[in-house]
């Protein structure tokens, strides 16, 4: 939901030369990783991709946000004279901050009720296993932290035969 806000502030800095090379690092480092990882590293592995090395940029990206905000706040007073910034401001400003929060907690909450199932399933699914067994299970760390037993990764492919 930031997304257009960080889209904002980046052009906006962009087109003046003198803060241009603040944000030359960021739209650098952006344009090089989007290419390595379109053209050389096309395919999933198993320490992650485009999504983790963006984490290099994530800083940047938030700090350009509230930069965003301010801007699409006085582009709107220019065009409304009824409309009044600093008020805009004390508004919206919070508002990204409680409906971050609100994301946040959300998608934690929904982490927080797989997390409880799956540690109430894994030590069943133990009983029925043999001593030594090696199970196939979606997150063989979280099988071994709840069970103390070996498993391994179910496969994202199918096996060529």
């Amino acid at each position: 939901f930031l997304t257009p806000l960080i889209i904002v502030a980046w052009r906006q800095l962009w087109r003046n030369a003198e803060t241009r090379v603040r944000i030359l690092p960021l739209t650098l480092y952006t344009v090089l990783l989007f290419v390595a990882m379109s053209l050389f590293f096309t395919f999933p592995g198993m320490r992650g991709g485009l999504f983790h090395s963006t984490t290099a940029i994530w800083p940047w990206l938030m700090a350009l946000a509230p930069a965003g905000l301010r801007q699409s706040i006085q582009w709107i007073a220019a065009r409304r004279p009824s409309w009044q910034p600093a008020t805009a401001w004390r508004v919206f400003a919070p508002a990204l901050v409680v409906l971050a929060l609100a994301l946040t907690v959300a998608a934690g909450g929904l982490r927080g009720q797989q997390d409880e199932v799956v540690s109430d399933i894994y030590p069943q699914l133990v009983e029925w296993l043999p001593a030594g067994a090696t199970v196939l299970v979606r997150d063989p760390p979280g099988f071994y932290y709840h069970t103390g037993h070996p498993a391994i990764s179910v496969p994202n492919e199918p096996l060529a035969v």
